[in-house]
C-alpha cells in the first residue's frame, strides 16, 4: 500500500516493481546504469521510494521497451 508523505504518494521499490510488471533486480540494474533513474527520496532505513511521477516515467519506459520488443 504506498505510502502518504506531506500530502504526496510513495511506492516502495516492490510496489512499484509490481505495478510496472519487472522484476526488482531489472529495476535496480536500471539504476545502476544511470543513477539520474533512481528514486529521489529515501526512507529512514535507506529503502528507495517512489513517486507517482518516477513510477509513471519508469513504467512509460518499460511499456515501450516491450512494446519495441514486439514488433
Amino acid at each position: 500500500m504506498p505510502r502518504r508523505i506531506n500530502g504526496k504518494q510513495y511506492y516502495t521499490t516492490r510496489e512499484a516493481c509490481k505495478y510496472i510488471g519487472i522484476s526488482r533486480s531489472t529495476l535496480y540494474r536500471y539504476c545502476k546504469e544511470d543513477s539520474s533513474h533512481d528514486a529521489k527520496y529515501r526512507d529512514r532505513n535507506g529503502w528507495r521510494l517512489w513517486s507517482d511521477n518516477e513510477v509513471e516515467i519508469l513504467n512509460n519506459h518499460f511499456n515501450t521497451l516491450l512494446v519495441g520488443d514486439l514488433q
